[in-house]
């Protein structure tokens, strides 16, 4: 019904989506379950719905874990882990288009191609 709603009617979800799904807490709120799923139908571009196509701070929500980012005594090293996951998220959302990406993150293309590159990441296109 939702996935119809937004124009994705053969979209599934992976066994590990459905799990990752039933193991979070939704303490009866069925509205952001809801909103959960149309984010993720919404931003996703693949046909199957995995654990990674869902937003960032459900992921967290999900883990009991804090990010790696949190866990290192190095500010420095903080940072460049945030900005690997970070840009490595948002790049997944926009289906590996650079130029999308920057545009959802604030930045221009050529900066984030420039930060690509500083961080070692490689742009797949879905």
């Amino acid at each position: 019904m939702l996935a119809e709603k937004h124009g994705r009617p053969g979209v599934s979800f992976s066994r590990e989506a459905l799990e990752f799904l039933r193991n979070l807490d939704w303490k009866g709120n069925v509205r952001e379950l809801k909103n959960t799923l149309e984010s993720a139908l919404v931003m996703s571009r693949g046909e199957v719905l995995r654990p990674e196509d869902f937003d960032l701070t459900v992921r967290e929500k999900g883990s009991a874990e804090q990010p790696d980012f949190l866990s290192t005594g190095d500010y420095r090293e903080a940072r460049k882990q945030f900005e690997i996951a970070f840009i490595k998220t948002k790049l997944r959302e926009h289906g590996g288009n650079i130029t999308r990406t920057a545009a959802a993150i604030g930045l221009h293309r050529q900066s984030l191609q420039e930060k690509l590159r500083e961080l070692g990441i490689q742009a797949e296109k879905e």
